[in-house]
């Protein structure tokens, strides 16, 4: 909330920006509401299974994180990957969840979650197990164009 506040104090924001904040922070104020507000910005996260792995990752770029419901260190990445995927229009971004698809964590090699990988054009060109902030993604998304 403290977030939309200081961006609805901005002066560069227009009416349509200002109503749509607005009517953010009302649904956010809203216990029964947080959910569906939540189910759509995470709608920009795509979940992969072994079906279509193949076919999300074979074009571009695109952001894996291997992760489990029950991870603490992956929950804390999780609304940093919220922020890339609805701020970043050359990155896609996807998770795997680990306990639903062993087959490709072992295909990878994933032994600790959160594990990130960047794949571009089909290729991985980057992956590390653990957090990392905002900022360092934002600098590898920038290193791979």
């Amino acid at each position: 909330m403290l977030v939309f506040k200081k961006m609805m104090n901005g002066d560069s924001l227009g009416f349509i920006n200002m109503w749509f904040l607005k009517q953010m922070m009302r649904l956010l104020s809203r216990d029964r509401k947080k959910k569906n507000l939540r189910e759509m910005i995470v709608m920009a996260i795509l979940n992969l299974t072994p079906d279509n792995f193949k076919e999300k990752t074979r074009e571009g770029l695109v952001l894996v994180d291997f992760y489990a419901e029950w991870c603490g260190p992956c929950k804390m990445l999780n609304p940093v990957l919220e922020e890339l995927a609805n701020e970043t229009e050359n990155l896609d971004v996807c998770k795997v969840n680990v306990d639903e698809a062993k087959e490709l964590a072992i295909e990878f090699g994933v032994s600790t979650i959160p594990t990130i990988l960047f794949f571009k054009n089909g290729e991985v060109v980057f992956q590390e197990a653990g957090y990392k902030p905002k900022e360092v993604l934002v600098s590898l998304i920038g290193s791979f164009d």
